[in-house]
């Protein structure tokens, strides 16, 4: 199965749809936004001040995926990547691949707690060829960017008047 590594590129909210996604990109070029609920979001968030040494939230400072990795560690397995597959819809699904010794194993996993713990451990994140596909259909269908392009905007430029703007 072909898989395209994606970068963590941090979270944004947008406050008019009082949203917050996380933002991967691809080596491609493309974007992958998972929408994250505010606890995943404060969670996340932690996870990403942490890896860059700043503090975390205190109410994090114990973090489940730091219990997680202190599981881990002494029991010899490692947590070697996150793939993140299409599940219908709009939905991704993640495994989580580990390793114990020479055995590869593989665990579905809560979307936003896999990049967690990819963030926690700095283990890399892949993008089914699957789930690339389909990003790169709906970037076809629909541009995320809400703002106008210039093209689009320069007929109603050459129209508007400072009139139009009176009270």
């Amino acid at each position: 199965m072909a898989m395209k590594e994606m970068s963590i590129k941090g979270i944004h909210r947008c406050g008019k749809a009082r949203r917050t996604a996380l933002i991967l990109d691809s080596s491609a070029g493309w974007k992958l936004w998972i929408a994250l609920t505010r606890e995943e979001a404060h969670r996340i968030a932690s996870e990403l001040k942490t890896e860059g040494n700043h503090p975390a939230c205190r109410c994090y400072t114990n973090s489940l995926y730091a219990l997680i990795e202190g599981l881990l560690s002494p029991s010899g397995i490692g947590i070697t990547s996150v793939i993140l597959d299409a599940s219908g819809g709009d939905m991704v699904v993640a495994t989580v691949k580990m390793r114990v010794g020479a055995l590869d194993t593989a665990e579905t996993c809560h979307t936003a707690d896999a990049l967690a713990l990819a963030i926690r451990l700095r283990v890399p994140v892949f993008a089914t060829e699957t789930l690339a596909r389909l990003v790169e259909a709906k970037g076809a269908r629909s541009r995320q960017d809400p703002l106008p392009t210039d093209a689009e905007a320069a007929p109603w430029l050459d129209r508007i008047k400072p009139t139009d703007f009176a009270q």
